[in-house]
């Protein structure tokens, strides 16, 4: 499922008396190239639809999808600021919209040519939103103008993923395409929006991004001025364990997850709408300017202290959740003898110490 097909169901979901179905073809590949899973907008992330009292169809692209080869990430230098973050999404985000493609006899218009169109179709909860939108009317019908826009999509998107309601503002159709993410923003994505109006269609294009905070050095660990560190995390019906378990990790151990950590991109800030948390490890360092105390909770980010002071927190990636659950056995595939542990797997540790 893509990001933005995701963040459709989300944002119809929350709709009780709204239909919402969805029609199964063949399966488009989607979310971030660069990563396993969606961080800019979640299938739980809460959205809103710019129209009251809508009903809802989800549809995939018709046989055969609109599919490219994705995209490498953008080279752009890691950002040492928020500012600078926020200016380089912003950036991406205009250049997306700057790609969009319209028919021939388009009219670039200031202002919403219809009332379905004045606010986004969805838009990811996020005080780091950045949306470049644009509006433009043009000869023909809707079914013309997206079969058009699905032949003419920006380089380098996946999808696209179909969205289509009504209500009393009027009827829209929306197409969503995703660009990649990368260390500064989450992935792009790109929803255009198509309704009649006045014997035209009208058309909203709308360029969403959430940028990243700056990573700061007090977050990255001094691996060498490491003197100890833990692995803890409180029993649960996963686990078997009735009572807190504690692991004092390792050199290697203390080396891998060190790596780990510090090659770790700061989280995009979204509602995620995780589930409740029932399983949480802190990973906590001691160096000679105080505990570093890393929190994994199995939702997307892991909240980082430095001293005490809360830092920005960072992305949870798979390799982490991998590392974390071979160090607590939560896995069940032993690793041969003799061999030496992938760098997503611990080593063998210490007997846990049950608290």
């Amino acid at each position: 499922m893509t990001d933005i097909e995701s963040l459709l169901r989300a944002a119809y979901a929350r709709h009780s008396d709204e239909a919402l179905t969805a029609v199964k073809e063949p399966v488009i590949s989607g979310g971030s190239p660069r990563r396993g899973q969606a961080l800019a907008i979640t299938a739980a992330a809460a959205a809103v639809v710019a129209i009251a009292g809508v009903s809802v169809a989800l549809i995939r692209s018709p046989s055969p999808a609109i599919i490219r080869p994705a995209a490498s990430s953008p080279t752009t230098s890691l950002a040492t600021t928020d500012t600078e973050s926020e200016q380089l999404a912003r950036n991406a985000a205009a250049g997306l919209l700057a790609q969009v493609h319209l028919p021939a006899g388009s009219m670039s218009v200031s202002s919403a040519p219809a009332p379905v169109l004045t606010t986004a179709a969805l838009s990811p909860m996020s005080p780091n939103l950045i949306d470049e939108s644009g509006w433009w009317t043009t000869p023909g019908t809707v079914a013309d103008v997206l079969t058009y826009l699905k032949a003419h999509p920006p380089a380098g998107t996946t999808g696209p993923v179909t969205g289509s309601g009504s209500g009393q503002a009027g009827s829209w159709t929306t197409l969503g395409f995703e660009a990649p993410a990368t260390d500064n923003y989450a992935a792009l994505e790109l929803l255009l929006t198509a309704t009649s109006t006045g014997g035209k269609v009208a058309v909203r294009a709308d360029a969403q991004v959430i940028w990243r905070p700056a990573r700061t050095p007090a977050e990255t660990v001094p691996v060498a001025d490491v003197s100890a560190a833990t692995a803890q995390r409180p029993g649960d019906d996963t686990t078997a364990l009735s009572s807190e378990l504690t692991i004092a990790l390792s050199t290697q151990q203390i080396h891998t997850i060190v790596k780990l950590l510090n090659s770790s991109d700061t989280v995009a800030p979204a509602n995620h709408g995780c589930p409740p948390t029932t399983t949480v490890t802190t990973l906590t360092f001691h160096t000679s300017t105080g505990p570093l105390v890393f929190t994994a909770t199995g939702c997307l980010d892991v909240t980082v202290t430095a001293g005490g002071v809360k830092q920005p927190a960072l992305e949870e990636t798979g390799g982490l959740d991998t590392w974390i659950d071979s160090l607590f056995n939560v896995t069940t595939s032993p690793t041969p003898v003799g061999s030496v542990p992938p760098v997503s797997e611990p080593p063998t540790s210490p007997k846990p110490t049950h608290t």
